[in-house]
């Protein structure tokens, strides 16, 4: 389960480092992006680092799905696209 108090500020810390190290290919999405700024990114990897900005460790991608990721960035207002 997502931690509820993952916000903003999270996600972004999570885009940027990802702009800076790119994404490993095993957290590649297979269905969903989510658009932060004018770069799409995969929603459970943003998630599972912004959890570690928030807690100090990266959330597992096991720990939860990808709808749930999906649904909470939508709750974020961010745009979700499908592949």
């Amino acid at each position: 389960m997502i931690p509820k108090d993952v916000n903003h500020s999270h996600i972004l810390k999570a885009a940027k480092e990802i702009d800076i190290r790119g994404i490993p290919a095993k957290r590649e999405s297979r269905k969903y992006l989510v658009q932060i700024g004018d770069t799409l990114y995969p929603p459970k990897y943003i998630i599972s680092l912004a959890v570690k900005y928030l807690r100090g460790q990266e959330m597992d991608s096991n720990d939860f799905i990808a709808t749930e990721a999906k649904s909470y960035l939508e709750k974020l207002d961010y745009k979700i696209t499908t592949k």
